[in-house]
């Protein structure tokens, strides 16, 4: 009787605060979360203006703001992809658009069979929806 390859399968959840993947390999499952630091409410002590002035020279807080958060994301998602690098099968699903960078930044767009819209949900539910997705494929 031939033997069957195992193909692992994985899910990944995603929101700006975390990344929960999901592995399927045969009958064996694996559930990894990982944790952003993306501040996405900072507050700098002493800031009461957009902008600062320093003798001739103009610091646009919103600029540097939006430097750090692009930074802050850019790493989340570098170190979601070198977790799933390695995986045969791939779904991005979840509430925002964390979902749609990290499909981008990815660059797996072969093994990525698709990106869905995901409420909130608990890890059993997460699993659940995974299993469910590769099963009616």
């Amino acid at each position: 009787m031939k033997e069957l390859i195992k193909v692992k399968q994985t899910g990944v959840w995603i929101d700006s605060h975390r990344a929960v993947i999901i592995s399927f390999n045969g009958d064996s499952k694996n559930i990894e979360t990982i944790y952003s630091e993306i501040e996405t409410r900072e507050r700098v002590d002493g800031e009461t203006r957009s902008n600062s002035r320093f003798g001739e020279q103009h610091i646009d807080s919103e600029k540097s703001k939006e430097s750090r958060l692009n930074g802050q994301r850019k790493l989340f998602l570098d170190d979601i992809i070198v977790k799933i690098k390695n995986v045969d099968e791939l779904v991005f699903f979840g509430p925002a658009g964390m979902k749609n960078e990290l499909g981008n930044q990815s660059k797996l767009g072969n093994k990525i069979l698709s990106i869905e819209r995901a409420d909130s949900m608990t890890e059993n539910q997460m699993a659940a929806w995974v299993k469910a997705y590769f099963e009616n494929r």
